[in-house]
């Protein structure tokens, strides 16, 4: 989720804030009121049944306690709320953590390879999508339910564009975390001008404030593997 949909996330959050916060202020002047006239009256709030026969007592010490309760529930419900906002909060603060990396530091080799790696995945995705398609108008339902879970059938639902959003998302979060992996080997870079790019793989060395880091990657393979994998080694080169 980029940053301006965890604003409007967090705002709205906020807004629910306010309005529990006014909800609480209005029950307590509500409360306030009861109160008075129960003591003005000299009659025990605490005692409503000893007013039986007396139906205004009664029953404002009723409309009483139910103000209280009121107060209690809204008051649950605002420390609810107020954890919501508060992790859209901190969800926000490292999204724009992240969006001023990428936008401010990050190589454009690494951008690169972002759209390459998410290309590959969504084609991969769509020809997965055809795959499953194709099965389950052939196989019976046993047999196919052996093949794929429910949560992969979900899969079809989705579009071209939807792939792309979500492997645009995943490839980020991949030069991303290669991009932190290096700066904690070198600290602030000084120097990328000494890595290479080339068929989705970022390879040479990195010169930092505090050393070098050399970059590998290779082909992350296995069993039934649908998706083409990388697997990036960052290592410290010793001076």
């Amino acid at each position: 989720m980029k940053s301006k949909e965890l604003k409007e996330k967090l705002k709205s959050a906020e807004e629910k804030v306010e309005k529990i916060k006014n909800t609480i202020e209005r029950h307590k002047k509500q409360t306030e009121k009861k109160l008075q006239l129960i003591r003005k009256n000299e009659w025990n709030e605490n005692d409503k049944y000893s007013y039986k026969n007396n139906d205004d007592a009664y029953w404002t010490i009723c409309e009483y306690e139910n103000k209280l309760e009121d107060i209690k529930n809204s008051e649950r419900k605002l420390k609810d709320s107020e954890i919501v906002a508060s992790n859209w909060k901190n969800k926000l603060e490292k999204q724009l953590k992240l969006e001023r990396i990428y936008e401010n530091e990050m190589p454009e080799i690494f951008k690169k390879c972002q759209i390459e790696l998410a290309e590959e995945w969504t084609e991969t995705d769509i020809k997965h999508k055809e795959q499953m398609l194709k099965q389950r108008k052939e196989l019976s339902y046993d047999d196919f339910r052996k093949l794929y879970k429910y949560s992969q059938e979900l899969e079809l639902k989705k579009t071209a564009e939807e792939f792309k959003k979500i492997n645009m998302k995943d490839a980020e979060l991949f030069i991303i975390d290669l991009f932190n992996r290096v700066k904690a080997i070198t600290g602030n870079v000084t120097n990328w001008d000494n890595i290479y790019y080339g068929g989705k793989a970022l390879n040479g060395f990195v010169e930092g404030e505090n050393g070098k880091a050399e970059v590998e990657t290779i082909e992350a393979g296995g069993y039934n593997i649908q998706r083409y994998h990388l697997r990036v080694l960052v290592k410290e080169i010793n001076k």
